[in-house]
């Protein structure tokens, strides 16, 4: 039974005994007989039980009405919640898309400003036998790319194609061990090779010890390899050693790009 329909029922319940009172109100006044002491008993009893029930059943309407209100208030409240909840999915969707919207415009700058062929490609994985520091995009060489091929991002070189198929390429990072880059310091054109050192890192190689190298120099691609286009961020020298017994000094270069966060890269092609 629903609340409305007990609470009608209750009101009925208290209108009827009030009739009734009034009804043996007025049959005592219009009776031209004195008021008998039988009747005067009557009043006396009725009139607390009815007073009293009627205190109360102003009371339970009042909290039934409390009631049914709350009741009202907990269901708009949880349509206001769901409704938040939509509009915070909404929301994380439109950041979502300005982001990839964001990384696609740098993307097609990149490409604009890149003096080689080249084509957009996205990230669909990487290795998982964690033997090589790789990672997998979904274009292959029906769009022109061959092995050996240049990748790049806006933040700076990724690595190079070291395997592909019709719609995949493997890209071998440049902190693998396995991984060679023709660079130059940027700020005094001092030469080397930039290889992987795993763990992240890259080395600067085969820079002779008298060369002027600081901390915090900016390592950037030759172009002579022509896979790259020239200037291109490679990384920032983090560490320098040198001993004056050797031919070369150590330099240890922190790459430009972030390979755990890329999305979309920009892969050279012939």
């Amino acid at each position: 039974m629903s609340l409305a329909l007990k609470k009608h029922r209750l009101s009925f319940l208290v209108a009827f005994l009030l009739i009734l009172s009034l009804a043996l109100l007025s049959w005592d006044v219009s009776s031209p007989h004195p008021t008998s002491l039988l009747e005067r008993t009557a009043f006396r009893i009725l009139y607390l039980p009815l007073k009293a029930f009627s205190l109360f059943s102003n009371k339970l309407s009042f909290l039934i009405d409390k009631y049914i209100f709350l009741i009202d208030l907990k269901e708009e409240n949880l349509l206001l919640r769901e409704e938040v909840q939509r509009l915070r999915n909404d929301n994380r969707s439109l950041q979502m898309l300005a982001s990839e919207n964001e990384r696609l415009r740098r993307i097609l700058q990149l490409k604009e400003g890149v003096p080689l062929k080249a084509v957009a490609a996205e990230i669909i994985g990487e290795d998982p036998s964690g033997w090589y520091k790789i990672l997998m995009v979904d274009k292959g060489s029906a769009c022109g790319i061959s092995l050996g091929n240049g990748v790049l991002s806006p933040e700076g070189i990724v690595g190079r194609v070291l395997d592909l198929s019709e719609n995949i390429s493997k890209v071998i990072l440049i902190v693998d061990k396995n991984s060679s880059i023709d660079a130059m310091i940027e700020r005094t054109r001092g030469r080397g090779i930039v290889e992987g050192r795993g763990r992240g890192l890259c080395e600067l190689k085969y820079v002779p010890i008298d060369e002027d190298v600081k901390m915090g120099d900016q390592v950037v691609t030759s172009g002579l390899e022509g896979i790259f286009p020239k200037g291109c961020p490679i990384g920032t020298v983090t560490r320098v050693i040198k001993k004056g017994c050797d031919l070369f000094q150590y330099i240890e270069i922190s790459p430009a790009v972030n390979f755990s966060r890329i999305e979309e890269v920009l892969v050279t092609t012939h």
